[in-house]
């Protein structure tokens, strides 16, 4: 089998929205049991009190973080199977190619998949890329290309 795929990678919409939404929760509750406490329910501050503080603010620092690392990439593989990346930067412009390799433990379910590279200096990149990132057509092209890459690694 013979592939050559070039695909623009992009956050999906879906996950940011249940990542957010998952904050909006925990901040509701946090704020209903201060409107309780402040209500006069609560007779002493429990010391519990302070992580449910945390924990929304930890969680939103955390979405942050991932958004902000979340650059939309190229996705380039050849006909012999070897893969590189292109980061685009905001002002529209493309780094130089980035020669990746697959890691074993990426995962490509149906529905969604959990991509990792590592990179020359043997770092590692991960993505979850989920069918409203791309078209059908083309999550199912990068679907089974990815496969068939970690096919052959098995057999290496």
């Amino acid at each position: 089998m013979s592939i050559a795929l070039q695909i623009r990678l992009e956050a999906s919409r879906r996950l940011r929205n249940w990542l957010l939404l998952a904050c909006a929760l925990a901040l509701v509750s946090v704020l209903l049991y201060l409107a309780h406490c402040y209500s006069g329910a609560c007779h002493r501050w429990p010391s519990a009190a302070w992580l449910s503080l945390l924990v929304p603010v930890l969680a939103g620092v955390q979405l942050r973080r991932f958004w902000r690392r979340q650059t939309p990439l190229v996705l380039c593989i050849d006909a012999k199977g070897r893969t590189s990346l292109y980061f685009i930067y905001k002002n529209g412009d493309f780094s130089p190619a980035v020669p990746v390799r697959l890691a074993p433990h990426s995962i490509f379910w149906n529905s969604c998949l959990v991509v990792h590279w590592l990179l020359p200096d043997d770092t590692h990149l991960c993505r979850i890329i989920l069918p409203d990132a791309l078209t059908a057509g083309s999550f199912a092209r990068l679907r089974l290309s990815l496969l068939w890459i970690q096919r052959q690694h098995e057999l290496w």
